[in-house]
């Protein structure tokens, strides 16, 4: 558990298969729940981002 400025907590934890949670929660009701998600296609070329010129 944690805290993030003054209006937002962050708690910190794992569901059941181990996998890393993190929940932000702004002090006004709002929430995200960040989860690791493996990616779907592993054989595919990473991608650049930025922008072109």
């Amino acid at each position: 558990m944690g805290y993030i400025g003054y209006n937002l907590v962050c708690f910190h934890g794992e569901d059941t298969s181990g996998k890393s949670l993190e929940l932000i929660q702004h002090v006004q009701q709002l929430n995200f729940l960040l989860m690791v998600v493996p990616k779907l296609e592993i054989e595919a070329p990473n991608r650049q981002i930025g922008f072109v010129g």
